[in-house]
């Protein structure tokens, strides 16, 4: 889906970063000789905040670099 989507630039059209739009992701019950869970994903639109937009773009290059880690099992609080 997020590969699908084009835009204009100068140079042409062009593929946007995945973080440029909005989604909803939601688990979905599926069944058939047994039930489980899938996703459901809907795009909801181009992000138009540009603080939110920033934001996105600097949490993809620190996972990119290798500076964002997922939390140990431990860190996390439920």
């Amino acid at each position: 889906m997020m590969k699908s989507i084009t835009e204009k630039g100068k140079s042409g059209t062009f593929n946007p970063p995945s973080f440029s739009h909005i989604y909803q992701l939601r688990s979905v019950e599926i069944s058939g000789n047994f039930t489980w869970y899938g996703y459901a994903v809907k795009l909801l639109r181009k992000v138009d905040n540009v603080d939110l937009y920033q934001h996105a773009k600097a949490f993809h290059a620190s996972i990119k670099s290798g500076q964002g880690k997922a939390a140990e099992k431990d860190d996390v609080n439920f």
